[in-house]
């Protein structure tokens, strides 16, 4: 395994995830529209179906970068709302600085299966199957052991139950 993607692996679970964290929310204003799901939940390929429909133009990864940034590269993003907010991806559960989204919920079998394919993939299953393969996986999944953004079932509540679910700010896809 890559010795800086091992390196990168460990140290998101680790307390530098808060500082890190931290700063790549600097910068957020009240009319940005949160792209907000679970990892592995379609985000990305949504953003690129999103992309065609704004401009017309072939998505790739640079061009769907500009206008539909991630979190952490947002700063310089074009304004493609009306009201100059960006649409800014992220895979975070809800934070009070978030002031609109929309949120993808993607069935958690698919999300966990897509997990373990890109974890078994990359190489990391082995540091969350206990020594089962997929059982072992599937248990650490479900504790919220495999991501560094928690379990599934609290991410999707963090969102579902949100201040913005109550106002009428968030939109919720499911699929």
């Amino acid at each position: 395994m890559n010795a800086i993607k091992t390196l990168r692996f460990k140290a998101s679970r680790t307390k530098l995830r808060a500082p890190k964290s931290w700063w790549e929310h600097r910068g957020l204003n009240d009319n940005d529209v949160m792209f907000a799901s679970f990892e592995r939940s379609g985000n990305t390929w949504l953003r690129f179906v999103l992309f065609e429909i704004l401009t017309s133009d072939s998505a790739g990864f640079l061009n769907v970068n500009q206008l539909l940034p991630e979190l952490a590269t947002h700063q310089n993003a074009k304004q493609v709302l009306p009201n100059g907010g960006r649409f800014i991806k992220t895979h975070h559960q809800y934070r009070p600085e978030y002031k609109r989204a929309v949120y993808l919920m993607r069935d958690l079998r698919d999300v966990m299966l897509s997990n373990w394919a890109r974890d078994k993939e990359m190489g990391f299953s082995q540091y969350f199957d206990n020594g089962k393969g997929m059982d072992g996986y599937v248990e650490s999944f479900l504790k919220g052991k495999v991501t560094r953004f928690g379990s599934w079932q609290s991410h999707v509540d963090s969102w579902v139950n949100c201040p913005l679910a109550k106002n009428g700010n968030l939109l919720v896809f499911r699929y």
